[in-house]
């Protein structure tokens, strides 16, 4: 169980690589030492049905994403994603650990452009259910998030989270000063703590550029409680 030493780079259990017209239809892949399932380098790819569980709960804390899209990718589909995954079920960056994947174009445009995510259940998993983050030379253009449902750990703010990746690990990420988004539309951000204490919808954090943002039919998160949180969150 756990991560072997520096983080697991590279042990994913399945890696997609410059790829177009990508299909992946209902796996279930448990235990994954890292990511389920890597795409990056891919136009078109359709991802349906993948889901995610632990053995073991002490397991979730330090595995990571069920599913990352890391960039360049463009024109692509994630839906009906359900997992008890040991980070995010859905990650969606353009930075990452420089090792992680032996290709990994250091500087390079690791933009992704128009993609949909659909349909995202968490259960209990270990951070937010969907996360955006980036990197100062790449952006996120044109993204659609739709249908996040389910729980995710009582320690994590928010269904949606849009950060900059400055934890301590950052060191070793490739450019990611900065988390850029042009077009970003969410809809129906429902998950909720496990506990049932009040979180944010969606939260933004970090620097970087947000333009062209829209978030729609949120669920109001009332509590005669000084602790609630608001539906959405920036700093």
């Amino acid at each position: 169980s756990g991560l072997p030493g520096n983080f697991g780079m590279q042990n994913h259990a399945i890696i997609m690589h410059a790829v177009s017209d990508l299909r992946v239809k209902s796996p279930q892949i448990n235990n994954a030492n890292k990511y389920a399932l890597l795409v990056t380098g891919a136009k078109r790819p359709i991802i349906d049905g993948v889901s995610s569980y632990r053995s073991d709960s002490s397991d979730l804390f330090g595995n990571s994403d069920t599913v990352l899209i890391l960039g360049p990718c463009r024109n692509g589909i994630a839906s009906n994603t359900r997992a008890q995954a040991g980070d995010n079920i859905i990650g969606m960056g353009t930075a990452d650990f420089a090792d992680y994947v032996a290709h990994f174009p250091i500087h390079g445009d690791l933009t992704i452009d128009d993609f949909y995510v659909n349909g995202v259940i968490g259960e209990d998993t270990d951070q937010e259910p969907v996360r955006l983050y980036g990197a100062a030379s790449g952006w996120l253009r044109r993204i659609k998030i739709e249908n996040i449902q389910g729980t995710y750990n009582s320690t994590t703010n928010a269904a949606v989270s849009i950060i900059t990746d400055n934890s301590t690990s950052a060191t070793l990420m490739v450019d990611s000063s900065a988390t850029n988004i042009d077009g970003l539309e969410i809809i129906s951000p429902d998950a909720k703590r496990s506990d049932g204490t009040m979180s944010f919808a969606v939260s933004f954090s970090g620097n970087g550029t947000r333009r062209n943002v829209k978030i729609r039919k949120l669920r109001p998160r009332l509590a005669g409680d000084p602790s609630f949180k608001g539906t959405v969150w920036m700093a």
